[in-house]
């Protein structure tokens, strides 16, 4: 079974572990994917702690700042973020590698210059002279400073090194990152690292599905009284990094089928993960949208409050992506659809003892599939016009909001368990 979202599977577990590439990101043409962040805030409002566990040769700082730009907050969509990179850097601190000279030459034509954070303040120094260094470090495989797709254009560089008997070190085991818009997989390091092992060198791995990432992460799960393996469910999009490395530190986890990797390889994958998931999340909100104050997730809509205390008022939206009319719902989505609707009548004509109940889609201004169920009085200011009829709002106080969203919540499960 696939299911459409991590929404629909996160229940049993206190900790969420998000790759990045693939499962929230993009790459840096496309930036977040569709429904990442609202899945992302949803898990923390349900009281997940939500980490990212990334194969980025970046140092944390670095992908925390590029995300914050795409308007993710930590605290607000995640908890902590962790790096190939930083795993690498403590590895190379700690000086804890069968290296005695402490030198390694950079392999390849590449413009770049983030592994030298890697290597600050450590022992190791980059040597031009290959018959110097004790290894050779691999960083974003390029051409002239542009992603190439084919890792075969990078065999002869490769084979220029089998001679040496240098191992390899592969800080990123990823051999395809989806970059470009609309995105394409481009040769990442772990193609690299696999050429050299065909031609029988030795390579040194850093990050998924090494242990080490997965270590650090349960620290940081500890800190907030997760210390069991099996409380954490890891969600990624390549199964010989982020699901066989969850396997083996003893975690669950689930795959992304529609975004990343997966959403070009063939089905289904060596490595079998405890869960298929469609993408990370299965919609995502209009910005009009974006600041009501969230009640329940149905199984078919997200239940959001209107400020508006002169009339109680739901919305519910469909989870569901590219939906403006109710006739582009699924039949099986529209039979729910009207449960929902009738649950929503139900909570607010026992709460707020309406004389009348108002249902409208309208979506001349907000596209996106939302419907509208109001309570209604004779004594209410618009009675009996609409109420988009009256301009003048009043809102909630915060413990008033506060108190309604607890009693609104607590009736729909209610109702919903009935059914």
């Amino acid at each position: 079974m696939i299911f459409p979202s991590v929404l629909d599977i996160a229940t049993p577990f206190q900790g969420i572990l998000l790759d990045a590439y693939g499962v929230f990101w993009g790459g840096g043409a496309v930036g977040l994917l569709p429904g990442a962040k609202e899945a992302m805030e949803r898990l923390v409002l349900d009281g997940k702690i939500v980490g990212i566990l990334s194969n980025s040769t970046q140092l944390a700082h670095k992908e925390i700042e590029k995300i914050q730009k795409h308007g993710l907050e930590q605290g607000k969509h995640f908890h902590f973020f962790i790096t190939s990179g930083d795993v690498t850097r403590n590895l190379f601190l700690e000086d804890n590698l069968p290296f005695t000279r402490k030198k390694f030459w950079l392999w390849g034509d590449t413009l770049s210059s983030s592994h030298h954070a890697l290597f600050e303040n450590t022992t190791y120094t980059e040597t031009a002279v290959l018959d110097e260094a004790d290894f050779i470090y691999i960083p974003v495989p390029q051409i002239h400073g542009q992603d190439q797709t084919d890792p075969a254009l990078f065999q002869a560089s490769v084979e220029a090194l089998r001679d040496t008997q240098l191992p390899m070190f592969c800080a990123n085991p990823d051999r395809f990152a989806h970059e470009g818009n609309p995105p394409r997989a481009v040769v990442r390091q772990g193609s690299i690292a696999a050429l050299y092992e065909q031609l029988g060198g030795t390579v040194f791995y850093m990050g998924k599905p090494s242990l080490h990432g997965y270590q650090l992460a349960m620290q940081h799960f500890a800190e907030k009284n997760i210390t069991d393996p099996a409380e954490v469910l890891m969600v990624g999009d390549t199964p010989e990094t982020d699901i066989r490395g969850a396997r083996n530190f003893g975690m669950a986890s689930a795959l992304t089928t529609q975004t990343g990797i997966m959403a070009e390889r063939a089905f289904p994958p060596s490595d079998v993960p405890d869960f298929y998931i469609e993408r990370l999340g299965d919609f995502e909100l209009h910005p009009n949208l974006v600041s009501k104050a969230f009640v329940i997730d149905l199984p078919l809509c997200r239940v959001f409050l209107e400020d508006e205390k002169n009339y109680p008022w739901l919305l519910l939206v469909p989870r569901r992506t590219a939906v403006s009319k109710m006739m582009d719902l699924k039949p099986e989505d529209q039979q729910q659809l009207f449960l929902e609707l009738d649950m929503a009548q139900k909570v607010l004509w026992e709460i707020f003892h309406p004389h009348q109940l108002n249902v409208a889609a309208l979506g001349n201004k907000t596209p996106q599939l939302h419907f509208h169920v109001i309570a209604r009085r004779t004594d209410d200011p618009a009675w009996p016009s609409t109420v988009w009829d009256h301009p003048v709002k009043s809102t909630y106080s915060a413990e008033e909001k506060k108190a309604i969203l607890r009693t609104l919540h607590a009736k729909l499960v209610n109702i919903f368990l009935s059914c």
